[in-house]
């Protein structure tokens, strides 16, 4: 079923424009088909109650948060990650992360999504942090006037912090320039291990058209 059209049939034009900023046509098809959302009268609804067995297909809003990407630059869509508290270990449906440090992480309840999602920043600290990142380096490298980059190396763990100061860095070896990466010093981080993966996945986001031939990168 394509949602999308689903949406535009039935959900108000304020209803179909969240919608799509919050997950892409993929990403609503593929939570579509693992249960996990349902359309009902042109409105995309989770399915946040509980599950089979007991278990829950989100966590509740104060036990955990959804990640979404918002920038949305990258192509693609990857299964919906969640960050719960460690007491929900083993009885979340979606793929989670479970931590004891809820509190000092920025997420608020959705209404109309019915359940706890991410800032940006934290969105792009966890994705950096607990995921795999390469495919969102385009996000970071594209939109870096959307959000606040020492934001979201404040709110990375380790992992985070070490790749997204080999993003600034490469950026800087590829560019000659630094720009706009924030106030924080990338030099601090042990981020060689992860220069490699990010020349991978960020070199053509970085360059301009052409610029990859040309360099022969």
């Amino acid at each position: 079923m394509d949602l999308l059209l689903e949406l535009c049939r039935g959900g108000t034009p304020a209803e179909v424009r969240l919608v799509e900023k919050v997950f892409s046509r993929e990403a609503l098809e593929r939570l579509a088909s693992a249960g996990l959302v349902a359309v009902e009268g042109g409105v995309v609804k989770p399915l946040a109650c509980r599950g089979g067995g007991g278990r829950l297909v989100f966590p509740p809003a104060h036990m955990g948060y959804v990640v979404v990407p918002w920038l949305k630059k990258a192509l693609g869509a990857s299964p919906p990650l969640a960050v719960a508290d460690a007491r929900l270990k083993g009885r979340l449906e979606v793929e989670a992360v479970y931590v004891s440090d809820l509190g000092e992480r920025e997420f608020y309840y959705s209404p109309y999504l019915g359940f706890s999602v991410c800032s940006v920043e934290q969105c792009y600290a966890d994705i950096l942090t607990f995921g795999e990142p390469g495919p969102y380096l385009v996000d970071l490298v594209w939109s870096r006037g959307l959000y606040d980059v020492d934001k979201v190396y404040e709110l990375a763990g380790e992992r985070g912090r070490r790749i997204l100061a080999a993003l600034v860095v490469w950026d800087m070896v590829l560019t000659g320039r630094s720009v706009s990466w924030g106030r924080f010093d990338p030099y601090r981080e042990e981020f060689e291990e992860w220069l490699d993966y990010v020349a991978k996945w960020a070199t053509w986001a970085i360059l301009d058209d052409g610029g990859v031939d040309r360099l022969s990168i």
